[in-house]
């Protein structure tokens, strides 16, 4: 069980960092260039997603590099990862 967790943090974390990109992308995207009409607009905090999106795929990956000696902080940091995507 503890394997499973440790693979699954893993694929969580690397989608997670992907789910990051885009997320970081967008907002410095439209901080850039402007709203795009009714498709782009800026998001209503754009620090606190920039900060989750850098935030979650590390809690992600240190959950699941942890899972196999410490499980129930391994959890608690994979269920904040979660919640942060």
């Amino acid at each position: 069980m503890r394997n499973a967790a440790l693979t699954l943090g893993l694929i969580g974390g690397v989608l997670a960092m992907i789910v990051g990109f885009f997320g970081y992308g967008y907002t410095e995207f439209i901080a850039k260039n402007g709203a795009i009409g009714d498709f782009g607009q800026q998001v209503d905090h754009p620090a606190m997603i920039k900060f989750a999106s850098f935030l979650a795929p590390i809690l992600a990956i240190a959950g699941a590099a942890m899972a196999r000696s410490q499980n129930i902080p391994a959890g608690i940091l994979m269920l904040a990862a979660a919640v942060g995507i």
